[in-house]
């Protein structure tokens, strides 16, 4: 009795796996595509790694542009948050230039 059991019910839990999604009609861009082999080679190859000096100067841009500081609660930052931040950037930068 308890083998008739387990195996209806192992036969249940397939069948049910094996429709669940049958009848869905996904959009073509849902579809994955098959990717080459050098293309899977290329996407697997790290990102070139840059200097400190490089770093320092995307984030000296960004807060040029007003994207950093942005508050957790505001992201990506508003046209106010950016408008302030690009403000901010310019007392800043025209303090440190002062005092140089």
């Amino acid at each position: 009795m308890n083998i008739k059991l387990c195996a209806t019910l192992m036969a249940m839990f397939v069948a049910t796996s094996a429709f669940a999604d049958a009848d869905h009609a996904y959009p073509e861009s849902a579809i994955p595509v098959q990717a080459s082999a050098g293309d899977m080679a290329q996407a697997q190859q790290p990102a070139p790694e840059k200097t400190r000096a490089q770093v320092r100067q995307e984030l000296i841009e960004a807060e040029r542009a007003g994207l950093v500081p942005s508050p957790k609660n505001d992201y990506p930052p508003s046209q106010a948050a950016i408008e302030r931040n690009k403000a901010r950037f310019r007392v800043n930068e025209s303090y440190l230039a002062s005092k140089n």
